[in-house]
């Protein structure tokens, strides 16, 4: 698709809102830092801002395609938050503190910006802080785009899924060349991930937590506070089957549950666990259309 001069114009300004974001530098506990991206069209179609939240190992460059069309072509604002591991926060009994820390991130996000209430959009480990801080503040929560979601397939274990989570890149990579963009996505995505490595044991204890944590029961609890709660899972995800998230999932926990990129239907590349920032356009045009139901039922 050709590219006119105001589109190579947008998207240079996007970039520089990236390379550039706005920090929340916090010197006194809870230390920590926060990078935002908050893209705020001038004509909103709708006052709730949506939050995009990044799973594990994941920053806001990998998503920020999403972001764009989000916000200049479908007209939410669209904060998306960089915080690899999180803000200090204090410990809570049963709750692992790797988890906890991102919860605090986010947070101090709403408090920042003022946010009386918020969509959230959030992939893979970002399903373990975004369900604890909505626990904490359920009424600051308005609905939660659950996309291929940790904490939903029963008793794991740390090293069975560091397995499927090979099996899942694996096949990413087999399938890169079938898309120029997507190996690029897929390229730059692996570049994030070596940054947020730079601490290896705070890594660790994110996958351990991964591997540990279930929501089930706190899915329910948000239902009945009124939040609006979607899960989106691509067949294809090898890093958390189908099989197992279907057996775990139920209508008490959830407004709905969208299976997507069937490639035995349509003969495309099969979607996988990052299907949403992989092929970017197809899943933003498909949860904005979940979003819109939402604003419809206000």
């Amino acid at each position: 698709m050709k590219m006119f001069e105001s589109d190579v114009n947008k998207k240079e300004a996007l970039d520089k809102r990236f390379e550039n974001p706005e920090v929340l530098e916090l010197d006194e506990f809870p230390k920590g830092r926060v990078e935002i991206i908050d893209l705020d069209p001038r004509e909103k179609k709708t006052e709730i801002p949506l939050m995009i939240v990044p799973g594990w190992a994941a920053t806001a460059e990998v998503c920020k395609e999403n972001s764009q069309i989000f916000s200049e072509e479908l007209g939410r604002r669209t904060i998306t938050l960089n915080a690899p591991h999180g803000i200090e926060t204090d410990p809570q009994e049963d709750i692992p503190l790797a988890e906890l820390r991102k919860a605090a991130a986010i947070t101090r996000v709403m408090e920042e910006k003022n946010i009386e209430k918020v969509d959230i959009l959030t992939h893979s480990e970002g399903a373990l802080f975004t369900t604890i801080a909505a626990m904490q503040n359920p009424e600051k929560f308005r609905s939660i785009v659950y996309f291929s979601p940790a904490g939903l397939v029963g008793e794991d274990t740390f090293w069975k899924l560091i397995s499927r989570f090979g099996s899942d890149l694996l096949q990413q990579w087999k399938d890169r060349k079938k898309s120029p963009e997507r190996e690029s996505k897929i390229n730059a995505a692996l570049i994030e991930a070596l940054k947020t490595f730079k601490n290896p044991k705070m890594s660790i204890d994110e996958i351990m937590a991964i591997a540990d944590l279930q929501i089930q029961e706190n899915l329910r609890e948000l239902k009945q506070f009124g939040i609006k709660i979607v899960i989106m899972h691509p067949v294809g995800d090898k890093a958390f089957p189908m099989e197992k998230m279907q057996k775990m999932v139920d209508g008490e926990m959830v407004n709905g549950f969208i299976s997507v990129g069937d490639a035995r239907k349509t003969g495309e590349v099969a979607e996988t666990h990052n299907a949403w920032y992989l092929t970017p356009r197809k899943y933003t045009l498909a949860i904005d259309s979940i979003l819109k139901n939402f604003d419809e039922k206000k």
